[in-house]
């Protein structure tokens, strides 16, 4: 210690500066060396960011979403045949082959399949601090096959046609999906489920459904456990990287919430029922909004409420073919516009971090749906004009 003192004598002299001053001086250096390391650090990590996510990036750069561009799904729907079809996208890695007997539901099955190996591909070769999300997604596709077996079963579907159009994901394993095909109704499925993550909610459900008859309150409940998983998910993520991930999941519970009132709501469900399922509260609709809208009476006040947010022009949009066809389709396929618009954003802006991976996973899904519309439109011998109507594409509004 009397060695440093003298050094700072020693110094201070040499200067003809007071050891005071020096004292201060020196502090002042640490100080911006704490500062820069700090800086630094941030610098760092956004480095390492750019690096662990280099090659799932890379990745489905390369693979691409072919599908969701107009011109190239528009050509498509030109085709004269299914098998046509299905050749113009194997060059694109839809290798998927259609036998002279086999149906077009094993076609969509081929789809469904491949969609959840390369959700599953992404979420194994994704960077550790954002695979919450990424798993979280897989119960997504999870749930809505779930919800598939629940509609085939109510509706009364042959055991074997249930077994063959459900994928084996998460708990719905080969094992599972045949005990689910075998079972006598849907009370037997909601038990098969006890021992799930779906048991408690589907038993929740199960006296809305005696009452009403319709799978709506299964899937309202298999919905609203799915985005609570999603939106739990955020908190586990590495901080630098929830923003892109943040409003994706806000914008998707704003959609599919009102998606669901509209459902309720032409399906004259009772507002106490419709709060028990509501998503959690998205980017513009908080709880008190979403609970206000839940108690109007009919579509048209369900639209009304909404003119404030930044759904009104997808509402206006789909509103003349709502008035035509009194379907509520219109308002949900403008309203999935706006979600893959969203997500191309967010794939340019986080360009570097999980931007490219959140914008190929919400633009596969939509591929899949295109081809699926075009499949049936030629194999049911629609028009092209109409098939090209239910297309969800970059660049196009609704």
């Amino acid at each position: 210690m009397d060695g440093l003192t003298d050094l700072f004598r020693q110094f201070s002299d040499a200067l003809e500066i007071a050891p005071i001053e020096v004292t201060a001086a020196v502090f002042v250096i640490i100080l911006f060396l704490i500062l820069f390391i700090i800086s630094f650090m941030g610098y760092f990590r956004t480095i390492l960011n750019i690096a662990y996510f280099a090659y799932p990036n890379a990745r489905v750069r390369a693979i691409g979403n072919p599908c969701i561009n107009r011109e190239y799904i528009y050509e498509i729907s030109e085709a004269k045949t299914v098998y046509e079809v299905l050749e113009r996208i194997r060059g694109i890695g839809y290798k998927i082959d259609l036998g002279e007997s086999e149906r077009l539901e094993n076609v969509e099955r081929m789809l469904d399949v491949m969609y959840v190996r390369e959700c599953s591909k992404l979420e194994e070769t994704a960077p550790e601090g954002i695979k919450p999300f990424f798993e979280a997604y897989l119960m997504l596709l999870e749930a809505e096959h779930l919800k598939s077996a629940i509609r085939y079963k109510i509706a009364g579907l042959p055991a074997e046609e249930i077994e063959e159009n459900l994928v084996p994901i998460g708990v719905l394993t080969p094992t599972m999906i045949q005990k689910i095909a075998d079972a006598s109704d849907v009370e037997e499925v909601i038990l098969l489920m006890q021992n799930t993550l779906y048991g408690h909610t589907l038993t929740e459900a199960l006296p809305d459904y005696t009452r009403e008859r319709t799978p709506l309150s299964f899937e309202l409940s298999i919905e609203r456990l799915v985005f609570e998983t999603l939106h739990a998910s955020i908190f586990h993520l590495d901080t630098t990287l929830t923003a892109p991930v943040k409003e994706f999941v806000d914008l998707y519970s704003d959609i599919t919430n009102i998606n669901m009132m509209l459902r309720a709501k032409r399906d004259g469900l009772e507002s106490d029922v419709i709060q028990k399922y509501l998503l959690p509260a998205g980017r513009e609709l908080p709880v008190s909004k979403l609970k206000q809208i839940s108690e109007v009476k009919d579509i048209r006040e369900v639209l009304a409420a909404l003119e404030d947010t930044r759904y009104k022009p997808a509402i206006d949009r789909a509103l003349p073919a709502y008035e035509e066809s009194r379907s509520i389709r219109p308002f949900e396929t403008s309203f999935e516009q706006v979600l893959l618009d969203r997500v191309l954003d967010i794939g340019v802006i986080h360009q570097h971090a999980a931007g490219p991976l959140i914008k190929f996973l919400v633009a596969r899904h939509y591929e899949i749906r295109n081809l699926r519309a075009v499949l049936w439109g030629i194999h049911e011998s629609v028009p092209a004009e109409r098939i090209k109507k239910l297309m969800i594409c970059e660049g196009v509004v609704t």
